[in-house]
């Protein structure tokens, strides 16, 4: 067996990093740790920033661009050249961040109002029947609020900017709403494809045009969403995990999903250096990037939005051992993306894989090969002792809280939960699972596939929020395929 790494270490030069700053033997053990991973994590390529004092200070390009077994679906060649800081990855959901400051200054401007129905821009892109956007505000899209499901925008359709509307009136046809507006917080792709519709219409010129604006702002110079344009520059491909080998399979180029549905919530192209820039503006009140009244609706409106926890505008409000942040994470067609800025420190730190598969098998909270990168580089550089992660979920004893019949019109249909000792099971129309904890309210069962490997389905239990639930007591169960909300649960179920 080649490994990508081994065809490394037969070449002379070094890895591709740049430090802007003083060398700094931080970063220095930061790359090697990395690198010291990517095999055992078969991870071929890594594109790797590190910010301070809200500026860019380290680059570095680690890996290779493309390794493993060509897809004959992919027109992309393999390839041993190395990652470098300038390399185009994929990056997934970072590009809501995008879609979110476009819509934030059209509400600064004062041309969108959030509080108003969708229709108000939308009034002609159909949802599934009886669903129209007339009963959604822009503003529970833009908090994942909205209850339209999401499936991942995972069709490839066609990708001329000037088609958005022709493409998405086509696509959002088929979608339901899952959930009353409001009631629930459920990430929707799909909804940022909306946003990205009327951001695009308030404005009066086409979405991508809008994004180029904020690359400019920002100085991401070759960020886009053109993959014939990326398929021309230095890019990388993305790889899955070959069941019957063990090795990374080079299976997706740049045209898998190219889609203009696709370009608000997950449609950029862009490389380390890139998106360094984009969070750089995180870290300095959003100058370069959005206007000051933007930047404070960014950041202080949307789902429970707090210094530490809360969605908004395309970007999540969280902590990392309690230094409030900003973060998002990014996946699409083997390619995973994740950024952290820590304001208070000038911190930031990005990571850019071409490979979408976990450390472990199955993923528990932070197993994604970039979570485990960031960690290390916040400890690093916050001067932080590593720290035990401890698990969350719920005690055995407070299982029976989830325990009931719960039913949905659209896909999910009727599914239960119930109890057998120890074992929590979720039962569909097709067969009995049991579920293995993931986080608190957050379990995981396995779909074992046709290729040997394990689909592993989200089940999540929610409280209700509506006036008149009982805060203490489960009313929805969210899966990736549906919502299903209480209709029957035993007598005395208990409380939280």
């Amino acid at each position: 067996m080649v490994w990508p790494w081994s065809l490394l270490a037969a070449c002379t030069a070094p890895p591709e990093s740049v430090a802007l700053g003083d060398a700094d033997p931080r970063f220095a053990e930061l790359t090697s740790w990395t690198e010291a991973r990517m095999e055992e994590w078969s991870v071929p390529g890594v594109g790797l920033a590190v910010l301070e004092g809200g500026e860019v200070r380290h680059l570095a390009g680690l890996g290779v661009r493309a390794f493993g077994l060509p897809n004959a679906a992919s027109a992309d060649p393999v390839s041993p050249d190395r990652v470098t800081p300038d390399t185009l990855f994929r990056i997934g959901s970072l590009s809501k961040m995008v879609a979110g400051a476009a819509l934030a200054e059209e509400v600064a401007a004062g041309r969108i109002d959030l509080d108003a129905p969708a229709s108000v821009l939308l009034g002609d892109i159909p949802l599934a029947a009886p669903h129209t956007l007339e009963s959604v505000t822009l503003g529970q899209v833009m908090s994942h609020t909205s209850g339209i499901e999401s499936l991942g925008l995972s069709r490839t359709c066609d990708p001329d900017p000037a088609h958005l509307t022709e493409a998405l009136t086509e696509m959002s046809q088929d979608w339901a709403m899952w959930t009353p507006p409001g009631e629930l917080y459920h990430y929707s792709n799909n909804g940022y494809a909306l946003l990205g519709l009327a951001a695009e219409r308030s404005a009066g010129v086409e979405f991508p045009t809008l994004a180029q604006g904020l690359f400019d702002g920002a100085g991401m110079t070759t960020a886009t969403y053109d993959w014939v344009e990326a398929y021309g520059s230095d890019h990388a491909t993305g790889h899955t995990m070959d069941v019957a080998t063990g090795r990374p399979l080079s299976y997706r180029g740049l045209e898998e999903r190219a889609c203009v549905v696709g370009f608000p919530p997950g449609g950029v192209m862009a490389s380390a250096r890139d998106v360094a820039q984009q969070v750089r503006v995180l870290l300095n009140g959003g100058e370069g990037w959005v206007s000051p009244a933007a930047w404070e609706l960014m950041t202080t409106q949307g789902y429970n939005r707090s210094d530490t926890s809360g969605y908004g505008f395309g970007l999540q409000s969280s902590s990392y051992r309690g230094f409030p942040s900003y973060t998002h994470h990014g996946s699409v067609g083997g390619f995973f993306a994740m950024v952290w800025a820590v304001p208070s420190e000038g911190l930031g730190v990005v990571v850019l894989l071409n490979s979408d598969h976990n450390v472990v098998d199955p993923p528990e909270p932070w197993s994604k090969p970039t979570q485990r990168i960031i960690e290390h580089a916040l400890d690093l550089f916050l001067e932080l002792e590593p720290e035990e992660r401890v698990s969350s979920a719920r005690p055995v004893e407070e299982w029976g809280r989830y325990v009931g019949a719960y039913h949905s019109d659209y896909d999910l249909g009727d599914v239960s939960v119930t109890l057998d000792g120890e074992t929590l099971l979720y039962t569909d129309a097709e067969a009995s699972y049991p579920l293995f904890t993931y986080s608190r309210d957050s379990f995981l069962y396995g779909i074992p596939q046709d290729d040997g490997r394990t689909r592993y389905v989200g089940v999540g239990f929610e409280e209700g929020t509506a006036e008149g639930d009982d805060p203490d007591l489960v009313k929805w169960l969210v899966t990736d395929t549906g919502i299903g909300q209480l209709v029957t649960a035993p007598a005395a179920r208990p409380a939280r």
